[in-house]
């Protein structure tokens, strides 16, 4: 799933290169996906990651600061 991610926002980026990508990964139930997405965002692929448990107020916070 994570490969063929990598390769929409890829292309994506290639085509809109100011998009801002940030994914939400459930860390509880999904711990490799998630280690995997940490690794995306320090390869600096996408902009950046929440985790599924946050509050809507943090994740509403985060997408403002993008």
């Amino acid at each position: 799933v994570l490969l063929y991610l990598t390769h929409l926002i890829r292309k994506l980026k290639k085509t809109n290169p100011d998009c801002k990508i940030v994914l939400v990964v459930d860390e509880n139930t999904e711990k490799k996906l998630a280690d995997q997405v940490r690794q995306v965002k320090k390869d600096g692929l996408i902009d950046n990651f929440i985790y599924g448990s946050v509050s809507s107020t943090y994740l509403s916070a985060v997408i403002d600061t993008l």
